[in-house]
This record gives C-alpha cells, structure tokens and sequence, in this order.
C-alpha cells in the first residue's frame, strides 16, 4: 500500500532524524495523557538530554598509561547513577571469551561453519575490516571459532597491519597459545562491541525500528485508541531518546567519533552498510520466540533465553486479554481499519529500507495484515508483535547492545597495541562505554509500576476490564519474580551493588553453582538489564523486576545442543552408489552395465549389482565439485539384499558390494575437507523382503527367507501384522501376501465417476487433490475409504512393515541414527517411504537424529503434505515435482485421470506452467509450510518413470528451463546423477513392455532409471554439465540458498518469479522461465510484467543488457533469464521496436 493512501490520522511536524535513511519522524510528543508523576520530571529532562553534551567537555584525551580510567568514569557516572560493579576477574582467559560470545551481546550472530571437516561455531566482525580508521589506531576485524565444548580454536583477522592501496586484505590466523594470541582476543572483542553497538543497537533497534514504529503509531492511530494506549508506555519521549543517540554518532566531539577509531568516513561506511550487515530474519528479536529457538538449533541454550521466554509469555497472555476487552471476536480486530493501517505503515516502511538489503522482514508481515489473511492468523499476528513490542523496549532494547557498559573496560580495549601517542592509551574502550549510558530510554517499569489508568473503557458489552487483566499481569510478573530469587539464592559468592536497602546478587557462571565445581570463583559482570534498572531507581524512583539479575546466567557447554547447520537451500546432486562409479580393478572399465542381463534382485544370492563403490564416488568428487554441488546424497549404505540398499540386511553394517566402514567415513572426510556435506538415505519402515522368487512369473518358487538374519530386528513380533488371524502363524501370512500399505488409498474408481459427472474437480487447482489419484493420505468425499491405520500398518508391497510402537524397534531406530551421525558425522538424512510411519515416532526420529531429514513424502494432498513439516524439518516436494513433466514438457506422469499403471505417457497436449504455479502458490500460504527452504526441489529421480532427458524429448530449451526451475525456485535442488549426460532411463512403456516379452527379457521397471554412469566416461564438457555448474554458480552469487520468493506472473507458456538474495545484492532478482522447444530458438519472448527501464538490468546467464519498455521485458530466446540489477558491457542483441510492446493489451 502506498504511504500517501494511508491517510494520516494527524499530520505532525517532522525532523530528518536517521544518520543514513532520511527517515522523518515526529518533532515533539503527543501523549500527553499520562498521569503527572509519570512525567519526566526537570531534573530527568536535564539528564536526558544534557549529559550527551558532557563527553565533549571531559579530559579522557589527556589520560596517561599508568592512570585509572575507569574509576574517574565511574565516578563521573556515580554521580547521576548508584554505584555498578564492573570488574569481571577472569576476563583475559579463553573462558572468559567464550562466555562473552554467548551473552546476550553475541548470541545472535553465532553461526557454523565446517573447517577442515570440522563443525565450527564462529562469530563475525572482518565485515569491519575494510574501514578507515585514525591515525594511531588499528582497523577492526576478527573471526572467532569455537568448537563443539565452546573452547576457542582460533581467530582469523584480516584488518591486522595497515590497510592496503589494493584494497586486499591479509589474512592472520592466531590460535591458542600463540605469541599474539591475547592480542588477537583483544581485537576481536572490541571489534565485536563495534559491530553489535553501530549496527545492532544504534542502528537497527534506534535509528530504524522505533523511530518507524512511533511514526506510524502516531500517524495512524488515534490517541484514544486502546492499542495505542496500550503501547504508549513503550514509546513515550522515544524519539527525543534516538535524537539524542543520533546525535552522539555525529557531531564532532560526541561518543561516535571519539569512541570509535573510524574516520567521519569510516563511520558514513559503517552505516551505509548497515543493512546489509543486521542479523537475518530467522535472528530477528522481534518474533521473540522464533529468535530463541533459532539460537537454540545454533547451539545456543541458556538460563537467560529460557526465562526470556517465559518473561515473553507473559506479556502475551497479558496482550490477549487486553485484546478481548476491546473485540468481540478475532475477526473484530482483523477489521479495524486503523490497526491495520498502523501495522501496514510500519510493515510497509520497514520494507523500502530492505528492499536495499539482504533482509526482507516487511513483506512477510505485510501479508499477515493483509483481507486475504484469515482471522486467526491476523490475531495472533497482533498478538505476538504487541508482545514483541513490550520486550523490545524493555529487555530486548539492552540485549541487542547495551551490555559493554559492564563488560567493557579499560584492559579490553583493542588499541593498547597501537602505535605512537595513543599506545597503551584506555580512552576508546570507556568512551564506548559512555555512549551506551546515553541511550537508555526512561520505560515505565513492569513490576510495580501501575499505568493502567491509560486504558479506556472496555468498548463491547461483554469485554472484560483492562484493568484486571494488569493486576493478573502483575501477579504473574511477581511470581516470576518469586522464581528468579529462589533461583538466585542458589549463588553463594556475589558482590553487592549497594542499592537503596536491598543488595542484589551478581549470579556465578552455572559451573560454579554448588554441586558442580565447588569453589570455583569467577565473578560475572552485571547483565544490561540491570543498568535500566538502576538508571530508572536515579531518574524515577521505581525498581523493575527484583531478580533480572539471574538473566545473566550463562550456558552450560555439556547443555549445548550441538546441533549441526542445516542443509537448507544447498544444491545436492544424488547418487545411485552401485550404478554411479567403479573402483578398484573395475575403475577403467567404461562398458555400460546391462541391466537386461542382471539377475533378478529377489532370487537367491541375486542382487543385480554392477559394483559402483564408495571409493568411486571418491574417486569422483572432483567431477562432482567441479558442478558446484553442496552435498552429496547416497542411496542406503547397509548391507542389503540387493543394489538399492533399501532391503536391510544388518542396519549397522555396510554393504561389502559398495565398500566398508571406513570407506565411509574417508567418504565423509573428504567431503567436509572441500565444504561440502554428506546426505545418507535410510529407511526405517521396512527391511529386506522375506521371501525370494525365483523369476517373476506366475508359476515362480517361492523360499521363505525368515527374520533371523535381519540385525537388529530378528524377531517377528517386530513387524506389522495387518489382518492377520491369531491362528495363523507369521510365516503363511508372508507367503499368503500381507496387507498391503498401498490399498490404504481412497477409491479410484469413485473419484473418476465424480470427475466425469463434474461433481468435483482435481489438478493443480485443487490444494488437496492435485492430481486425479487417491494417494494414501487423500481421505475425504472424494477418495471415500482412505484407512490411515492400514497406511502405517500394511507392507510396503514384499517389504516387511517395521512396528515403530514396539519399544525395541522404535529404541534401535533412534539408535541407528545417531549412530550414523556419530561415526560418519552425517549432516543430513533423506527418509524412505516417511508417509508409511506414524508422526509421532517420526518426531523422535528427527529429534534424535539433531540434523536436517527430508522426508519422502509420496503425496499430492499439499495440507497432507505440509503436515510432515510438523515432524521432519525437511519434505521432499512431491507436490511440485508432480507436475513438472506436463508444465514444462508434453509428458504426463499418469495419464489422463490418474492411470499410474500408465507409468508416464507423452501426449500431444502442450505444456502448462499454470499447474507448476498453482502448486507454487498454494504452497506459499503463510504458515502452511514451516521452512520452504527446506523442501527438496527435484526434475527426476530414481523411482519416478523416467528422467528428464527422455520425458522432455531431448529438447534443450524445455531440460534448461526445468533445471533452472530447480535450481532458482526457493528451496533445496536435487539434481540426479546423470542428468548431465543426457541418461534417458525410463520405465518400459506399453510397447516397450510387449517387445521386451517378444523377446524372452523381464520388465525391470525402475531399474531402468537407476542406468550405470561410467560408460559416459563423466564427460566435463556436455552443455549440461555447464549449465549445471552455471545455475550453481549463480545460485551462490546472488544467495539463493534460502529467502524470500514472490510468484509474478504466469500464462501457459510463462513464469514469471521473483527472488530476494540472503548473502549479496540490494535488490530482488526476477526470474523468467518458458515451456517453449528448440525450434523457437531464435524468437524472441516476451514477458509481462518485467522491471521498469529506468533502473540498469542485465541476464546474468549472458551478461547481455536486458531489452526492458514500459514495464515489460522482450527477451532474445527461449533459454531461461535472470535478470539482476548492474551494469553490463554488453550490447543489446535483441533489438524490439517499441510497438511490439505497446501492443500488449
């Protein structure tokens, strides 16, 4: 919504306040409905916004080596605040940097990071390297990395030395023990305190995200409106606070410029770069609760979050029932057209200043308040930004910077090394201190503090009082408080802060808490929540919360979940391992595996192996990285009955046919050595069949091969048995055919008859049945006789069914997992047949595994599908992947109606993308997913009919525009092996089925897409294997790993997306994909709507200038465009005149 559509509710007087945005913002205050006593009072006044002119009068410049800085400062301090204690005792040792990084301060910027083929956590600050600073000063920089226990490994620093005229940095690594190792300590942690307090704190909490929200409060709200009365507390005198920050960053003598090294222009580039360098959105400490639980996975929980959760779930119950004092109903307050255009203001603002950044946090919530939304979404919406409000101007305002007022002194300083006058100086890092002093902002207090006088009278009959939900309010608060004492009664060495009558405890770290390290002594700086304590006891005489001090307790290292990345959004290229590489003897024998000729994998001592190994994926990975892959994912490595490895013989084994134990782990070993990442496939649905046939005939000998060889599963009280009669022993129920998983679905046959009678409609339209087939899972009028229990329960066609209720089975399960995460250090699993499970044992599953699962969910229910999310972090998009062959290529999977036995048919019926886009955009429903990074794009695979080479007839403009589809739509890309050799494995066809029994052989269905790799002799320079290697490339480049995505536009023959890159360029890029064959190669296409001419935009696939008028884009062929935002040398090469475009209707 535009902002001069939004009607201002009174227009305000407006000062240019943000250093870099331009922001306006209101000149004065307009709540002046609060009770005198709440009032700043003069003196309060005089404080606030005289003390930042004090800095400029002060005598720090002229301080000595030998002379104590920090107590004239705190003296200084002292005399408008009570007394803080600062002294940390072991701040110099390795265990002190540590803890300093999993503060509050930095918690939010740890990341991991696989070094050597270690998972590493490391925390940033060389993106301040490049900076200018003074003269006498050392420029900032340093990476630290940790281990899994959180001890230090090293620090890599590129702004060590002076900075060059190339502008090349050198590179410093120092590790533990080294000669420059305090120094390179020293530096970091004030290069930290930088970064945290200029972007973090000043920068995203000051000068963006309250000046915007007081803005459009004001602008959009009336005063007597409840919400904004509600909110007032947590905005008054706001914008006089962040004048008086902004003014500490400029002006000539203030904090910025004297306590920081930059130059005036180091500190414009600091700032300019700002948004780029916030922390993403899955970090933002607005959505408070998706904030700790993304530390959590990062490894990062604490005493401090827990409880700021629980602080945070009482503010929303508070904010609840505010709400229903107000509105009748959720839809009510869905309605109000001021809220509304409050929310839609700020949303609205806060996404023109991403749109210029890696960050996009307007547009999502721009949809949550948007009539398209429903009711609860809309409300719980409210609700939790409400609630975000009150801990951002409360708690979280001091967690996003303010700490260093205690953890900052004059030994932490990273200049004692600097040259000329200012060595050994102390005046920067207590400067720094100062200026956090100055932004604190007089909140009303929670506990104790009554402003209920500020709400209105409940405006429904039967609404409740506002003022009763305050007093419940404050007793849930006062029994926060209870808990905290009595958790910190458990700390026996404190030192005091003499306050008033009452001595607060400073919390010990948890590992010197009694029972742990008796005796351990290591005294813990003040958490930043207590300075807005005592800075409220000085200026308004009120006490906030008596035990925030226990936010200061810190992690325990045995506590952290040392969870590993995610494999989100990386590109994986996947692996058949018996059919991919050769090794040993075999490594040059190029001839093509005959599948035709293979036994059947089902006879006795069959197993249709043509001998790829491990090793020759080893062998191999210089083909595979020299594509630009991110991982790699392998079929199951157990011993097996056959080839596939999905007929478990021994789930703690590895199958001899494809190598050994340690084979694997030098697999493992030599993937993290190059940063790339290990996917194993596992299933734990089913083992190996339990009968062998001698063919596949009618008349075929049937051997019952037992349980007993299966490890650990041995036993037939382990498997399901579906149906079976008591009498009947477990042996003449296998060989009798089980009831089978399959037959679980809803009926066909009614689903056609309503089809052809138009009682109902299926496809791509449809979100619960896009496809004209009752898959299991697609219950409901239209599939009657959908049987979940038999879903679980029944075999997967020959395949034993594994009881995940049993104890045992479900226990060694859990076990297998970890298991291979322990001893191969796997970083992802994809999950066999995850629909046949029940979800309770796949949520444990997950949870035990501590890594990414992609489930195999064989559906085209999408709310079916996106429940799996629920469990498994990671769903492979059958969905989407449905309808890729009839969207892009004249190919159907199943026929008309669903006719599956079909396996795939080409159809004189052309291609519409319109059925790709409508699985696209049902998936995009707010909260239908919960991470569409994490949904695994694919154009063929190993079981599916045929590969995308053959279902797209050979056509290369129809392969690149599928594999860009893959590749550049949001989420994780599958590529199968071979599909850069043109392999066109299919499953036999109706004809082909004939002349293969003309001709004596057996239909070996899927085998026949899981062809042998090596006759192609991994030929480098196949346009696919460029084009690959190219979307790779560009998938990096412009950060396509995980962010945003917005569906355009689309027709028949078009698709139109567009992205927003997480880790390079300001602006979105737009994607432009077609269904168009080769024969159209040299005819242009034109796309509609495209970006406007007026802004420089090129294809990044040829560099070539895009050819854009009136808000359309006339491309030069029928190969994939992506458009992004640039300059480029080339020229035009498709030259349209301006008619063709006018024409457009």
């Amino acid at each position: 919504m535009p902002l001069d559509l939004m009607r201002p509710k009174e227009p305000l007087k407006k000062v240019y306040l943000d250093y870099t945005l331009n922001l306006q913002v209101p000149l004065g205050d307009t709540d002046q409905f609060l009770r005198p006593y709440l009032r700043p009072k003069w003196s309060q006044n005089f404080i606030e916004h005289n003390l930042s002119w004090w800095p400029a009068f002060d005598r720090i410049n002229e301080f000595a080596p030998e002379e104590n800085c920090v107590e004239y400062v705190m003296k200084q301090l002292q005399a408008v605040y009570p007394p803080v204690y600062q002294e940390w005792a072991d701040k110099h040792s390795d265990r002190a940097l540590a803890r300093f990084c999993l503060y509050g301060l930095a918690a939010h910027r740890i990341e991991t990071e696989v070094v050597d083929g270690r998972k590493l956590y490391v925390v940033r600050t060389n993106a301040l390297s490049g900076l200018p600073v003074r003269e006498g000063f050392e420029r900032y920089g340093g990476d630290a990395y940790f281990d899994e226990l959180w001890k230090p490994v090293m620090i890599v620093d590129y702004g060590m030395g002076p900075m060059r005229e190339d502008d090349d940095a050198t590179k410093v690594v120092t590790k533990p023990g080294e000669q420059n190792w305090a120094r390179a300590k020293f530096r970091f942690r004030s290069s930290l305190f930088v970064l945290v307090t200029l972007v973090d704190h000043l920068y995203h909490v000051h000068l963006q995200t309250t000046n915007l929200f007081v803005t459009a409060l004001r602008e959009q709200m009336s005063p007597e409106h409840p919400i904004r009365r509600f909110l007032t507390p947590f905005t008054y005198q706001t914008i006089s606070i962040n004048d008086n920050a902004k003014f500490n960053l400029v002006a000539p003598r203030s904090m910025g410029p004297r306590c920081f090294a930059l130059t005036e222009r180091g500190l414009e580039l600091a700032f300019t770069a700002a948004p780029d360098l916030v922390v993403p959105p899955t970090k933002d400490i607005f959505d408070l609760r998706a904030y700790i639980l993304n530390l959590k996975e990062s490894g990062v929980d604490t005493v401090y979050w827990r409880q700021a959760l629980e602080l945070y779930d009482i503010m929303e119950r508070f904010v609840v029932s505010y709400l229903w004092c107000y509105y009748a109903t959720k839809q009510d307050l869905a309605d109000d057209p001021e809220l509304r255009r409050f929310a839609r203001h700020f949303f609205h603002c806060m996404e023109v200043i991403d749109a210029g950044s890696s960050r996009r946090v307007g547009a999502p919530r721009i949809a949550c308040v948007s009539p398209a939304a429903s009711a609860e979404d809309t409300w719980d919406f409210y609700v939790k930004w409400m609630a975000g409000v009150m801990w951002l101007a409360t708690a979280g305002h001091e967690q996003m910077g303010a700490v260093e007022v205690y953890a900052q002194d004059a030994s932490w300083t990273a200049f004692k090394w600097s040259p000329g006058a200012l060595r050994g100086t102390k005046q920067t890092a207590t400067l720094q201190a100062l200026l956090m002093s100055f932004t604190s902002t007089p909140m009303p207090k929670l506990l104790g503090e009554d402003w209920s006088h500020l709400f209105p009278p409940a405006s429904i009959a039967s609404g409740g009082n506002a003022k009763d939900c305050f007093k419940k309010f404050q007793s849930d608060l006062e029994t926060m408080a209870a808990k905290c004492d009595a958790y910190n009664a458990v700390s026996t060495d404190f030192h005091p802060a003499n306050w008033m009558d009452m001595v607060k405890r400073i919390l010990e770290e948890a590992d010197s808490l009694p029972g742990l390290v008796p005796g351990l002594h290591c005294s813990l700086m003040l958490e930043s929540q207590v300075f807005r304590n005592l800075l409220a006891m000085a200026t308004m005489r009120r006490w906030f919360c008596k035990s925030w001090i226990l936010w200061t307790a810190l992690i325990l290292a045995s506590d952290a979940a040392l969870r590993k990345p995610s494999v989100a959004g990386k590109s994986i290229y996947f692996i058949v391992t018996d059919r991919f590489a050769r090794s040993g003897p075999d490594k040059d024998n190029y001839e093509f595996c005959d599948l035709a000729t293979l036994p059947n994998p089902l006879a006795p001592n069959g197993g249709a192996w043509c001998n790829g190994t491990l090793q020759g994926i080893i062998d191999r990975l210089d083909y595979i990285e020299g594509m630009g892959f991110d991982c790699i994912w392998i079929t199951p490595v157990v011993k097996s009955l056959d080839y596939t490895g999905y007929y478990a013989q021994d789930f703690f084994d590895v199958d001899p046919h494809i190598g050994t134990k340690e084979t694997l782990r030098a697999l493992s070993t030599e993937l993290h050595k190059r940063n790339m990442c290990l996917v194993v496939d596992i299933v734990a649905n089913h083992v190996q069949p339990l009968v062998a046939k001698s063919d596949n005939s009618p008349d075929a000998i049937k051997t019952y091969l037992g349980v007993e060889g299966i490890n650990p599963f041995n036993k037939e009280e382990y498997y399901h048995t579906y149906g079976k009669s008591p009498l009947t022993p477990f042996r003449d129920y296998v060989l009798g055919g089980p009831a089978q998983a399959s037959d679980s679905q809803g009926s066909d046959k009614v689903l056609k008859d309503r089809v052809k009678k138009g009682l109902t409609r299926c496809g791509p339209r449809n979100m619960n049945l896009t496809e004209c087939n009752c898959f299991p899972g697609n219950g409901g009028p239209d599939c009657p006789g959908d049987n979940p229990e038999l879903q679980v329960q029944g075999w997967f066609g020959i395949l034993p069914d594994l009881n995940q209720d049993n104890p045992f089975v479900r226990q060694k399960l859990l076990e297998y997992v970890q298991y291979l995460v322990r001893e191969y250090d796997v970083d992802a699993f994809r999950l066999d047949t995850a629909i046949y499970m029940p979800k309770d044992f796949l949520k444990e599953l997950q949870e035990a595994a501590g890594v990414d699962i992609y489930g195999e969910t064989t559906v085209n229910n999408i709310s079916y599908h996106a429940g799996f999310q629920d469990v498994l972090t990671g769903l492979l998009n059958f969905p989407a992947f449905y309808q890729v062959h009839a969207s892009f290529c004249q190919y159907h999977l199943g026929g008309d109606l669903g006719n599956y036995h079909l396996q795939g048919a080409f159809t004189p019926q052309l291609p519409d993308l319109r059925k790709l886009y409508d699985i696209l955009e049902h998936q995009s429903t707010p909260g239908l997913y919960k991470d569409l990074d994490l949904l695994g794009n694919f154009a063929d695979n190993h079981d599916e009919f045929a590969r995308v080479t053959y279902y797209c007839d050979h056509d290369s403009f129809r392969i690149r525009n599928v594999l860009a589809y893959v590749f550049l739509a949001r989420g994780t890309p599958i590529i199968y092996y071979g599909t850069e050799q043109s392999l066109t494995g299919h499953q036999a066809n109706v004809l082909e089925r004939v002349a293969l029994e003309k001709d004596g052989r057996m239909n070996k269905g899927q085998a026949y897409v899981r062809e042998s790799m090596w006759q192609t002799r991994y030929n480098t320079s196949t346009w696919q294997y460029e084009y690959i290697k190219q979307l790779n490339d560009l998938r990096k480049k412009y950060g396509f790993s995980d962010g945003e995505q917005e569906l355009v536009s689309v027709w028949y023959n078009h698709l139109i997306l567009k992205r927003w890159p997480t880790n390079g360029g300001k602006h979105p890029v737009w994607i432009f994909l077609n269904n168009n064959q080769n024969w159209t190669a040299d005819s242009p296409v034109l796309y509609c709507p495209a970006p406007w001419e007026e802004e420089s935009w090129y294809d990044a696939f040829t560099g070539l200038r895009a050819f854009l008028r009136e808000g359309c884009y006339m491309a030069e062929d029928s190969r994939p465009k992506l458009l992004v935002r640039g300059f480029s040398t080339a020229k035009v090469r498709c030259q349209v005149g301006k008619s063709s475009v006018k024409a457009l209707p």
